[in-house]
């Protein structure tokens, strides 16, 4: 989680003009985690949550609009890929039952 999430979120800070963008498109990482937990996990995902999911990226989208962030598309793809990394490093986490929270909130940033 370390790397990926830390990395890339500096990488987009590095990059923009704009710190708004950035902070919206972190909440990308609660539909990712959905997503992911249909792959990692086995777990269902309702018609009801699929249609909040779409709506959520929609709603990144309208909420984060602006012109001039057209044309940082590759602060954007940071984002993404920070909210990815994000995710994923939750998603992991579940399957460590027998580590104590706060180690592996440790070795998360740490890694």
């Amino acid at each position: 989680m370390g790397v990926g999430c830390y990395g890339f979120v500096y990488l987009a800070i590095d990059v923009s003009s704009h710190i708004s963008p950035i902070i919206i498109g972190a909440q990308l990482s609660v539909p990712f985690g959905l997503i992911l937990s249909k792959f990692f996990l086995g777990e269902l995902i309702s018609f009801k949550n699929l249609l909040l999911i779409i709506l959520s990226f929609v709603g990144i989208v309208i909420v984060s609009y602006d012109p001039s962030f057209g044309e940082e598309i590759i602060e954007l793809i940071f984002v993404i890929f920070m909210a990815f990394f994000y995710s994923v490093a939750n998603i992991l986490s579940r399957f460590l039952k027998n580590i104590d929270t706060s180690d592996q909130i440790g070795w998360h940033s740490l890694a």
